[in-house]
């Protein structure tokens, strides 16, 4: 594959071009991104985060966001509209409330596109502050079913990775309309069964008239792995969990170092910075 023939750049943003503590991406990873854009590769968000989450870490540049796939595929933009969007369905929700009610110390919640928490079970105790700074108020709701498509659902629930692990096939069992991914050692995504990033991102490539082989995805973590499977040319950056660096093709150098947006420079200039 020449790098000549890359259209799209995919990417994951927590601990894959936004170090753990970061508020914004580099300034070397926005003129990366924006030297691609010039060179012909539309360079895309591959996240859990929706819109409203992602902005920021963009440093407000809604140009960077044209192109997305958001909340682990569950709304897709393309060119700054919105190319296809799915939500959790109400009996969903309400079963899955149901499945939360009988763990104690779990629970699940909604973000909206305004950056608000709406818990829509379980316990107040979760460190929302910490796990995502920059989402807004949190509010606990007597509802399960809020008054907005669900599109961004998180589950929590204590305990060691293995006991989260365990949480998410006995979700999956007991709710199959859902899949359940641990992007972070205590937070659990959720998207729609049969659907993810890989299958979005099939989406977005026959919308562009390209071919998947004509993308580069860069990801660290277990919400990246299908993703990493469905592009060919898929990296992991070296800080990336043993099982997302066992689905890539491909190994860089740290988030912290900066290595996405280095990989970004040489593909800008026509080159294919991969072993």
């Amino acid at each position: 594959m020449a790098s000549h023939d890359i259209k799209l750049v995919l990417t994951d943003i927590d601990s894959t071009i936004l170090p753990r503590g970061c508020e914004e991406i580099s300034e070397r990873m926005v003129a990366a991104m924006r030297a691609c854009r010039e060179a012909g590769i539309r360079v895309a968000a591959a996240t859990g985060r929706t819109m409203g989450m992602l902005l920021p870490v963009l440093g407000g540049r809604a140009d960077l966001a044209a192109t997305a796939v958001l909340a682990n595929g569950m709304r897709t933009y393309l060119d700054g509209s919105v190319a296809d969007e799915r939500a959790v369905a109400p009996d969903v929700l309400r079963r899955l409330a149901a499945f939360v009610d009988e763990r104690p110390g779990c629970g699940m919640y909604a973000i909206d596109d305004g950056l608000d928490v709406h818990v829509l079970r379980g316990t107040y105790g979760h460190n929302f502050e910490e796990s995502a700074p920059l989402l807004g108020t949190v509010t606990a709701e007597e509802d399960p079913v809020p008054d907005f498509p669900v599109i961004k659902l998180n589950m929590f629930c204590p305990g060691a990775p293995e006991d989260l692990a365990r949480f998410c096939a006995e979700a999956e069992e007991a709710v199959p309309e859902l899949h359940f991914m641990m992007p972070s050692p205590d937070v659990v995504n959720t998207s729609l069964r049969g659907w993810g990033k890989g299958p979005a991102i099939e989406a977005l490539c026959e919308l562009m008239g390209i071919g998947l082989d004509q993308a580069v995805a860069f990801g660290d973590a277990g919400n990246d792995i299908e993703m990493l499977e469905t592009v060919p040319n898929s990296v992991a950056v070296a800080n990336a969990t043993p099982e997302a660096k066992a689905a890539a093709r491909y190994e860089i150098g740290s988030c912290a170092d900066d290595a996405v947006a280095k990989a970004l420079e040489r593909l800008a200039a026509g080159e294919w910075p991969f072993g």
